[in-house]
C-alpha cells in the first residue's frame, strides 16, 4: 500500500525555480547535468523536489481548469512571513477555515501556502455564502487560482 509521496517532479525552464523552492528552505541534494537537460534534487524534512531544468519544454497551459496536478501546496508555520517573502495575493480561507494564499513559481507552477489551525476548524458562515452566490453566478464552486490566472473575473 502507498505509504506517502516519494518525490514531486517538476519541468523548468530555467534555475529560478531552484532559487525560488530553496528560498522555501530546500536544500540542493544532487545534481546531474545531462545532455538535453539538468536534472536538481531538492529535499526538505520528508518532500523531495526533483527538477528538471530544460528551457526547450513547451510552456505551461495558462488555462486554470486543464487536466493535471492543478497546484502544489505547502504547509506553513506563518501565512505573514510568506507573504513577505513571496509575492502571494491576499490571505483566503479555505472551506474549512483555515487561511491560505497563492502565487505562482518562476514556470507559472500554481504554488499555495496554507496555515493550518492546531483546533479543528470548519467553514465561515460568510464564506459558505460567498461559495453559494459564486455558484449561483458562475455555475460552479470557486477556484482560488481564477484570480492568480485571470480566468475569470469575480465580483466582490
Amino acid at each position: 500500500m502507498v505509504k506517502g509521496i516519494e518525490h514531486i517532479s517538476i519541468i523548468s525552464s530555467s534555475e529560478k525555480s531552484v532559487e525560488f523552492y530553496s528560498r522555501l528552505g530546500f536544500k540542493e541534494f544532487f545534481r546531474k547535468e545531462r545532455q538535453y537537460d539538468t536534472v536538481v534534487i531538492l529535499k526538505r524534512d520528508s518532500i523531495q523536489l526533483v527538477i528538471f531544468i530544460d528551457a526547450n519544454h513547451p510552456q505551461r497551459a495558462t488555462d486554470c481548469e486543464n487536466l493535471g496536478l492543478r497546484n502544489l501546496y505547502f504547509e506553513v508555520d506563518d501565512l505573514e512571513e510568506i507573504r513577505k517573502e513571496f509575492d502571494c495575493g491576499s490571505i483566503m480561507k479555505d472551506w474549512f477555515g483555515q487561511k491560505y494564499c497563492l502565487t505562482l513559481d518562476p514556470d507559472g507552477v500554481p504554488i499555495g501556502f496554507l496555515e493550518k489551525e492546531t483546533k479543528k476548524s470548519i467553514m465561515n458562515d460568510a464564506n459558505e455564502d460567498w461559495i453559494k452566490e459564486h455558484i449561483q453566478r458562475y455555475g460552479k464552486e470557486p477556484n482560488p487560482f481564477d484570480d492568480v490566472f485571470n480566468c475569470i473575473s469575480i465580483d466582490l
